[in-house]
């Protein structure tokens, strides 16, 4: 994978496929030359986003991660619908979280995008 490859990967709702993403992700970030505190942003952020979805009824996860130098894209969207579920408390720590540790944030019906950059020196 060089950087300004996009990974694209689909998972079941299960929450055990979440290690694998969490992989992926941690991999993309080292190549777009992220510290070590950014790449667990990373990893800590997807996962969020990903259980975002999936607690809001998703069966099946698209996760796709665009890494550049400097810079991790990450857009999760629900595939087929999704129920109109209550929000939940944990749902409204998750997004928290998820502002907590991404540089921008956007959340859609079915989806969930965030940007990490990499700190300049």
């Amino acid at each position: 994978m060089t950087p300004g490859s996009a990974i694209h990967l689909t998972i079941s709702s299960d929450p055990a496929a979440l290690s694998v993403v969490r992989a992926v992700a941690a991999r993309s970030a080292s190549m777009a030359d992220l510290t070590l505190d950014e790449i667990d942003d990373v990893c800590i952020a997807i996962d969020e986003a990903a259980l975002q979805l999936i607690g809001a009824g998703a069966d099946t996860v698209r996760i796709s991660i665009d890494a550049s130098t400097g810079r991790l894209t990450a857009k999760l969207s629900a595939v087929g619908t999704i129920g109109d579920a209550p929000e939940t408390p944990d749902a409204e720590v998750g997004r928290l979280i998820l502002s907590a540790l991404v540089d921008e944030l956007v959340f859609g019906a079915d989806s969930v995008a965030f940007v990490k950059r990499g700190v300049t020196v």
